[in-house]
């Protein structure tokens, strides 16, 4: 299993770090894993379910809407 940094999670999706904590404390979107003191990331299965269900919730890929 790998698990995404911040700064990855945030370059797959094309959104703000705002709109990503805002998505996730809402629940909408997966939570963070402490992998250390200092050290958080994502599941990479996870955050790819995610877009996929996400995909499927807007119509498919050719959706042209793709924000959170």
């Amino acid at each position: 299993m790998r698990f995404l940094s911040e700064r990855e999670v945030l370059k797959m999706l094309g959104v703000s770090r705002s709109t990503l904590l805002r998505e996730e404390r809402s629940a909408r979107f997966p939570r963070r894993t402490k992998l250390s003191a200092r050290r958080v990331g994502w599941s990479e299965i996870a955050i790819q379910k995610w877009c996929e269900a996400r995909l499927r919730g807007l119509g498919g890929e050719e959706s042209q809407n793709n924000d959170l």
